[in-house]
């Protein structure tokens, strides 16, 4: 082949294998006014939010299926000054939690915390504590619901929980159910509690 028909193909070529500085320039110009304009309206902190509503659920459901496969209770602790629950699987069935039985805590996380509501969610005055509940229990000097080998829980049992740097509005509730363990959870709006849907 020719020489310079072999250096104007390279030449070719190599115009062809990038873009250039004008290109990129122009496409993150682009990509910066898309976030611009979408990054304001994404409410970080009501996902984490949401989010923390998973780690209390994945507890209290674990906390149940552990009591169905194992046969035996399982005791579940809201640590309400550090933000964790403590799941202790309870072998002898005697309602303490002794040594050698396995214990796992799970933390909220980002920021979060266990907390007072402005309104219950039945609609009546705010609760006192932040885990409501008719029968709650006390292990370790820590309020406590027990899941039975049944899957029932030892109560009714409403847990609220925020967020540290939120807006005072940011509550979250998550409702255990005493005869199945069925888990619910729910958002405050400011005015009102609304179910939430994951």
């Amino acid at each position: 082949m020719n020489r310079a028909l072999i250096r104007t193909t390279r030449r070719a070529s190599s115009r062809m294998a990038g873009f250039t500085i004008l290109e990129l320039v122009v496409v993150m110009v682009v990509i910066s006014i898309i976030s611009a304009i979408a990054l304001p309206k994404i409410d970080i902190g009501r996902y984490r939010s949401d989010g923390r509503v998973q780690i209390v659920r994945k507890a209290l459901q674990q906390a149940q299926r552990s009591s169905l496969v194992r046969q035996h209770d399982v005791i579940v602790s809201f640590d309400t000054a550090r933000g964790r629950i403590r799941v202790a699987l309870d072998a002898d069935n005697n309602g303490a939690i002794a040594v050698g039985e396995i214990i796992t805590w799970q933390t909220l996380s980002d920021g979060g915390r266990f907390a007072i509501p402005p309104s219950s969610l039945n609609g009546g005055a705010a609760p006192t504590i932040p885990i409501a509940a008719v029968a709650l229990k006390s292990v370790s000097s820590l309020p406590t619901v027990v899941f039975h080998r049944d899957g029932s829980v030892s109560s009714d049992v409403t847990v609220y929980f925020s967020s540290l740097a939120g807006p005072k509005t940011d509550f979250r509730a998550v409702t255990v159910i005493q005869g199945t363990g069925r888990t619910d959870w729910y958002r405050y709006t400011g005015s009102a509690w609304k179910p939430g849907a994951l």
